[in-house]
This record gives C-alpha cells, sequence and structure tokens, in this order.
C-alpha cells in the first residue's frame, strides 16, 4: 500500500498493490486506487488501472517527471516497468510509458531517489531471481527525458525482495541495502550494502551481511546515536523457499548498528521471528535525498497593493528532539515564484527557526513559504498546527 494525497483535495488517498475486478466494468481487473474524503474510504469510491496479468507489487508513487503529480510505477509483465503519468484529470490506461528492461526478468519492489544529486530521481529495480549464484539489479537515472537503457547500471544482488536506501556513512551519498530473500536448501545468502560516490556504486567493495531470507529492511536511528541502522525482517533459516517441509519459517531478526567502523554481526540485535515478510515500503526521509525531514511547500498567496511581509510566526509541537524551520520566497508573478530563491534570516538559503522572527528586504507581488520538518531519528514527527505571516 501507497499513501498521499494524490489528487490534492487535501485528503489521503490509498494505492493498492494486487488485484481487484473493476466495478465499473467487471470484465476487466487491474489494481485500484482508494480515494479519500470526508467520510473517509468506501469499495465504489476507486479507480482501477488494467492490466492483463494477475496482479502487481506494492507500486511505487513518486513524482517521477517533477510536473507536481504524483505517478504510479510498477510491473505488470516480465521485463517491462510501467509508469502511469498523473496530472489534475487523474490516471487513465492511455497515460503510462514502459521501460523495457530487454530481458524477461521479474522485479521486486521498485524504489525511487536521487543517486546522482543532478535533482532527478533514479528507480532502483531489484531483480528477483531466486535460482541463481549471483545475479544482478538496475538503477535506471532519471533525467529530463525519462528513463533508459542507455542510462543505467547494474549492481550485485541475489534475489532482493523488500530494499532499503540511506546515508549509512554520512558521506552524503545515498547507499542501497539489498535483502537476500531467495534461496535453496544449500544455505542463505547474505544481504548486501552498495556503498554511493560521486563516481557510482562500484568505487567501494560491498559489504555482506549475514541474514535468513532477509525479506525486509527498515532503515532510522534506533538508539539516537546519530548514525543510521538496519531493521532486517529475516523470513527463514536456510531450505526450500516454496517447500512446505521442512519447516524452517522460525528464526531471529536483526539490528544492525550503525556507526563509524561500517556494519558488523559483532555489532546487532536480534529477535526470535515467525516467517516475517516485507517491512514498510516506503524509506525514512525524504524521497530524494533520504534526509530525516519532510518539506511543506504552502500554495502561492497575492500580497496586498503596497504592503511587505515583516515577520513569521508559527504553531507547531516540537517532542522528542523534533523541529520546525521556514523559509520564504517572493516574486513579482505566481508563476516566478517556482525559480525564485529561498530566503531566511539570514538570506537566501538560511531558515528562520524562532517563531516571530523579522522578515527583512523581500519584496513582491506574490509569496510562498515553506516548512521543514525535522525528525533526529526517522521516528518522532514534529506536528505543525499553524503558520501567520505579517504584513505591513
Amino acid at each position: 500500500m501507497r499513501i498521499a494525497d494524490i489528487n490534492k483535495d487535501g485528503y489521503l488517498d490509498m494505492v493498492a498493490g494486487g488485484v481487484c475486478v473493476d466495478l465499473k466494468d467487471p470484465q476487466k481487473h487491474g489494481f485500484p486506487i482508494f480515494w479519500g474524503s470526508a467520510s473517509g474510504f468506501y469499495t465504489r469510491n476507486r479507480t482501477v488501472l488494467h492490466f492483463k496479468q494477475a496482479a502487481i507489487r506494492g507500486p511505487l508513487l513518486m513524482d517521477l517527471n517533477k510536473d507536481g503529480w504524483l505517478d504510479i510505477a510498477g510491473q505488470v509483465e516480465d521485463g517491462k516497468v510501467k509508469i502511469w503519468w498523473g496530472s489534475a484529470q487523474g490516471f487513465n490506461d492511455t497515460n503510462f510509458t514502459n521501460i523495457d528492461v530487454g530481458e524477461n526478468e521479474r522485479f521486486m519492489y521498485i524504489k525511487g531517489a536521487d543517486f546522482n544529486k543532478d535533482g532527478w530521481l533514479d528507480l532502483l529495480l531489484p531483480k528477483r531471481e531466486p535460482y541463481k549464484e549471483t545475479n544482478s539489479s538496475f538503477i535506471y537515472y532519471g533525467s529530463p527525458n525519462g528513463f533508459s537503457s542507455k542510462n543505467r547500471v547494474e549492481i550485485m544482488s541475489y534475489a532482493p525482495y523488500d530494499n532499503s536506501i540511506a546515508d549509512f556513512n554520512k558521506d552524503g551519498w545515498l547507499d542501497i541495502f539489498l535483502t537476500s530473500y531467495g534461496s535453496d536448501a544449500k544455505g542463505n545468502r547474505p544481504s548486501l550494502i552498495h556503498w554511493g560516490s560521486p563516481d557510482g556504486f562500484d568505487q567501494k567493495p560491498v559489504t555482506k551481511l549475514p541474514t535468513y531470507g532477509a525479506s525486509g529492511a527498515e532503515t532510522a536511528d534506533y538508539d539516537g546515536d546519530g548514525w543510521i541502522d538496519i531493521l532486517v525482517a529475516n523470513h527463514r533459516w536456510a531450505g526450500s523457499y516454496y517447500k512446505p517441509i521442512p519447516h524452517h519459517h522460525i528464526t531471529k531478526s536483526m539490528l544492525y548498528w550503525g556507526g563509524p567502523d561500517d556494519f558488523s554481526p559483532k555489532r546487532r540485535w536480534e529477535i526470535q521471528t515467525v516467517g516475517p515478510s516485507g517491512l514498510n515500503l516506503r524509506d525514512v526521509g525524504n524521497s530524494y535525498d533520504r534526509g530525516l525531514y519532510e518539506d511543506y511547500v504552502s500554495s502561492a498567496y497575492k500580497i496586498a497593493k503596497g504592503e511587505k511581509p515583516i515577520a513569521i510566526s508559527w504553531k507547531a509541537d516540537t517532542p522528542h528532539n523534533t523541529a520546525v524551520k521556514f523559509q520564504i520566497r517572493v516574486a513579482d508573478k505566481e508563476t516566478g515564484l517556482a525559480s525564485a530563491d529561498w530566503y531566511g534570516q539570514h538570506g537566501k538559503g538560511s531558515w528562520y527557526t524562532k517563531s516571530g522572527s523579522k522578515i527583512k528586504g523581500l519584496k513582491g507581488k506574490w509569496i510562498q513559504y515553506r516548512a521543514r520538518l525535522i525528525t533526529p531519528n526517522g521516528g518522532a514527527t514534529p506536528y505543525l498546527t499553524a503558520v501567520t505571516i505579517k504584513f505591513k
């Protein structure tokens, strides 16, 4: 399941994996979008995007072309990834793009992040191939021209399932944790960390971490030491993943502790589990850089003639060392706001960190603010309830 306000009506919507019948055309099936409303959710208030295959894994929900509308990416045909493009008119069966990988492969939960820091979301396509001793997954780099097999790289994998992306070593570049789910009776293969760098993922050796049929990972700073840790849900001990006997699903899951000395089997916490399968599909942190924050950008407001902003104040609950800070941008035209610079207390690029801060030197006919909601560990979050900008 993916959750967001897809149609921008102020209510959260839900995109579900799996398959359901289209009530408007029972001869067709697909995956549903359940639309939120003031009265909640109900069965008939949904849109079904059609396909001929049986099901789709949890789809990706991100704005992949930066047009302001969320898009959906998933696989409904071996060897191809389909992107349904969102718009003000919603989704339909004709507004899509297929990425043909050129191989008859099946992918697990697709993820997006800006690995090369060019401002465009890239796609991680984890290849599900449990029968091979070695395997590779794809990274498709995004661009204004979309996605292409000419602009992709391959990274080593075994049989990844639900994976995570984060900056584990705090060098400013995103790293990838690939679970190792599928195996045979020979034993479990390790999960892998691919280390990002300005030159891609092949500049540092891959880290191999022992896991037991790892089916999910969730990254956060669980012990509050400033380093991202990796919680791994292990599905089963060594043995066949499709034969019911012998039963290997009672095994240990684990929490690998992050730190300046990398991850190690000597620094992990274990807990007995019974066959967990996957964790949260969405990684903690910002979609682009996995920073421990989320940004809210306000609507655009027209400034009354002859007035200018002089102060900004807000009300927010900030438990457990969470925080909120603000920036403002102005322009003479509403359309000019998108390219205008953000300003804070100390000029361009800075932030207002204290409620009641004075606004100096900003003039324009239109104004917009950005609130950054910060979490210190990926768990607790602030709760913003009011923002006031004073004019004179």
